[in-house]
């Protein structure tokens, strides 16, 4: 006989797990390395002590080039072989490396590993591909960066939230198939691909649907027997709110916005430039992909200029990717390769 045993957990470990299927769920940049080229990382960093900071370690992407890391402060570069970044160039800097330790135990059982990072201080994980098993090891930001606490990477998803019919459409998507990829949801409902993305998120996020990064795909698994009161869980941040009152009043500025570029290894974000009037007027950058999320910000506030986007983006930030969303942001028609 099959028995469940109902095992009640403190709010902190539900929120850190739902913070990791969020952060797995808003689609990051991923690539395949070699387990040894990772255990000759783990190694240098093992018999070298920094005698300064900084202690980061950086992703290097460059067009036509393999994948490069880069150990700080000694400017150490690794390549990963078999890597072929075919993109726009782009750096990724990540905190706390000596949590790649965690997989000392895996890797030499490991056939391949897939390295996914969604940007600047933000979470990043390693799938360890061992035969019929895989290990997954997701990691925050900065190792005293706990997943329960919060790491407000959730502001670099789209603001606007789908609509009840729309996550229901989705859900019911995934009911009749069980497994499914955003693209197979998305012609199985009408629904756009921002919208699609939004409403999977939501159900990640609620705890009625978990993403798969072996597969890239989403499975139908509910884990509350009681819908799960998100709102009270993820209290809003105050920056939105202040965005959003910045908005309002009209004192967000757009002057130069970049469309993507749709060619082979193109930008694929929306790019602006505005002027955010807050005590004092801000110059702001910002990045918006295809899907409404936020890929990259820039600004002048003590906030940014403090954390970078360690800790999320600032008000000023979100002001700014507030104002290119009621624009209107452009989904070109990628070629198959960059899909």
């Amino acid at each position: 006989m099959h028995f469940e045993r109902k095992v009640n957990v403190p709010d902190g470990w539900l929120k850190g797990f739902l913070q990791v299927q969020g952060a797995l769920a808003m689609r990051p940049f991923v690539f395949d390395v070699r387990p040894v080229d990772l255990l000759t990382v783990i190694a240098f960093f093992q018999d070298n002590k920094p005698l300064r900071p900084p202690h980061g370690l950086r992703y290097e992407f460059q067009p036509g080039e393999p994948v490069r890391i880069v150990l700080e402060p000694w400017e150490e570069r690794f390549t990963l072989k078999g890597t072929h970044y075919t993109g726009y160039a782009r750096t990724v800097r990540l905190w706390g490396r000596r949590r790649m330790e965690l997989l000392l135990g895996i890797l030499p059982y490991a056939e391949r590993v897939t390295v996914g990072v969604l940007g600047r201080g933000l979470p990043h994980f390693y799938v360890c591909h061992c035969g019929p098993y895989q290990f997954v090891l997701a990691l925050s930001g900065w190792t005293q960066n706990d997943w329960s606490k919060g790491s407000a990477f959730d502001l670099l998803a789209p603001q606007v939230e789908a609509h009840p019919e729309q996550t229901a459409l989705a859900y019911n998507a995934l009911a009749r198939r069980l497994v499914a990829g955003r693209t197979q949801i998305a012609e199985e409902t009408g629904l756009p691909p921002a919208e699609t993305e939004q409403a999977l998120f939501q159900l990640c996020r609620a705890g009625r649907v978990i993403f798969d990064p072996t597969t890239m795909a989403y499975r139908l698994r509910e884990l509350f027997a009681e819908a799960l009161d998100v709102n009270k869980l993820f209290a809003p941040d105050p920056r939105i709110e202040a965005a959003r009152r910045l908005l309002d009043a009209g004192r967000v500025s757009l002057r130069n916005v970049t469309d993507p570029d749709p060619s082979q290894g193109g930008r694929r974000e929306t790019r602006a430039a505005a002027v955010v009037e807050d005590d004092v007027a801000y110059e702001v950058s910002v990045a918006v992909d295809g899907n409404g999320r936020l890929r990259f910000g820039r600004c002048e506030c003590q906030f940014f200029q403090n954390n970078l986007m360690s800790r999320g983006p600032c008000a000023h930030i979100l002001a700014a990717r507030l104002a290119l969303d009621a624009r209107g942001i452009p989904v070109p028609d990628w070629p198959r390769s960059l899909k």
